[in-house]
């Protein structure tokens, strides 16, 4: 059940949660290995603090961003170029265990002007309730064997 919608603003801040039929464990795999990368444009992202984030890696290498915190298996915290606002941005995603699931708290913070903070919070709502949509899909067709 996704509470994407629901937001909470302060300085052009807010938050999407979604519940996910994972361990804690499994969801952290999915988060920095697969969901986060992709949001953020990635191949991939470091779990070190202070590391790269890394666009076109090799001959044409763009840091567009770094790591700003990192719980390994519960919360990382990225400072990255957004382009859809033309800022730099702050995502912390949060991971925390839930009667047999893993909630995901996904927090947007410095988005420039109410204006981007709508457009960040659209597609990053959506983003956190399509992972929550496939998660449920594979525990459906899991179910169904």
């Amino acid at each position: 059940m996704s509470d994407a919608r629901t937001l909470s603003r302060t300085d052009y801040t807010f938050r999407a949660r979604g519940q996910f039929a994972l361990s804690q464990d499994e969801a952290w795999d999915r988060m920095t290995q697969q969901w986060l990368p992709a949001w953020l444009g990635l191949p991939s992202i470091p779990l070190m603090v202070g590391g790269p984030l890394v666009k076109n890696p090799g001959k044409n290498r763009q840091i567009i961003g770094k790591v700003l915190g990192s719980a390994l298996g519960h919360r990382i915290r990225v400072e990255y170029d957004s382009p859809l606002v033309n800022a730099r941005i702050i995502v912390q995603a949060t991971l925390m265990e839930d009667e047999g699931a893993t909630i995901l708290e996904l927090d947007v913070e410095q988005a420039p002007s109410h204006e981007a903070l709508e457009s960040l919070r659209e597609v990053w709502s959506e983003r956190v309730a399509a992972a929550e949509a496939e998660v449920a899909r594979e525990h459906e067709a899991h179910r169904a064997l």
